[in-house]
């Protein structure tokens, strides 16, 4: 009886040990920012300012200096209905285009709470 529940705790623990390598490894092969093949940048990481009024948008990424991109109309959002929604400490994921004077953010997408960034 004793037996049969420790083989039951460890084939338990090789589970959760497996799912734990599996979220940790993909966290990994994700990147946390660098060139895509058309040009642009990416960065994921959460946000650490917002100024409406400026249009701008701080990522701070899980390693790194912080990242200040500009937006407008032209901007794609993901997860946002409108630029406004936006907040500090959220999970992010940008695609942007450095430019002369600032860097113009493509595309801010929403990532889950807790989303590896």
């Amino acid at each position: 009886m004793l037996h049969e529940r420790i083989r039951k705790v460890r084939g338990l623990l090789t589970v959760l040990l497996f799912a734990v390598a599996l979220i940790v490894a993909g966290c990994a092969a994700t990147g946390q920012s660098g060139q895509l093949a058309d040009g642009s940048m990416l960065v994921k990481g959460k946000v650490s300012g917002i100024s409406q009024a400026d249009k701008t948008l701080t990522i701070k990424p899980r390693k790194g200096d912080k990242i200040t991109v500009t937006f407008n109309e032209k901007t794609a959002l993901q997860g946002y209905s409108s630029a406004e929604l936006i907040e500090k400490n959220q999970p992010v994921e940008v695609t942007y285009r450095p430019e002369e004077n600032a860097n113009l953010a493509l595309t801010i997408k929403q990532l889950p709470e807790g989303a590896c960034q």
